[in-house]
């Protein structure tokens, strides 16, 4: 993941980090009898999905009520999908 290729979309946690965060937490969270639902890489694929839809849904809200004020938004998702999406090497390492 490159820090740099999402200017102000950035964590105070190196990659690595994050994802051993996120796996520490799923872990906690996410498990039932020591047994962990789901992975990283499905969490994060989720959230891009539903960010990618929830754009989606804004940029069309944004075209059909003529509000502009929205349109922020509708980037803020795309950069935070983009953002998840660039996560893919440790995606793969967390299977």
């Amino acid at each position: 993941m490159d820090n740099n290729a999402f200017p102000g979309e950035q964590s105070p946690f190196m990659s690595q980090e994050m994802t051993e965060r996120l796996e520490l937490f799923l872990s906690s969270y996410g498990a039932v009898a020591g047994k962990t639902h789901f992975g990283c890489s499905e969490l994060i694929g989720t959230a891009i999905a539903r960010l990618d839809a929830i754009a989606a849904w804004t940029e069309e809200f944004v075209r059909s009520h003529g509000n502009t004020a929205l349109a922020d938004h509708a980037v803020m998702y795309r950069n935070h999908s983009q953002w998840l999406f660039s996560w893919g090497d440790l995606r793969e390492q967390s299977r």
